[in-house]
């Protein structure tokens, strides 16, 4: 079974989800330093939280 692609209503609550991700990471930004360790399925794509950092003027990078 290929568990490669998910459907159509899980992408969909993933892009919800990381919208509101990206709100409380930026209020919690604006208070301090942050660190943020995240599932990678939150990460990639058009609509990642990669993505949606750097949309809204984060510079965004690995930690080693």
């Amino acid at each position: 079974e290929n568990h490669t692609f998910i459907s159509y209503s899980d992408y969909a609550a993933y892009v919800r989800r990381n919208a509101r991700w990206v709100v409380q990471i930026a209020e919690l930004m604006k208070e301090q330093s942050c660190f943020v360790m995240l599932n990678a399925e939150l990460l990639g794509g058009d609509e990642g939280l990669i993505a949606l950092l750097r949309k809204a003027g984060y510079k965004v990078r690995a930690v080693k």
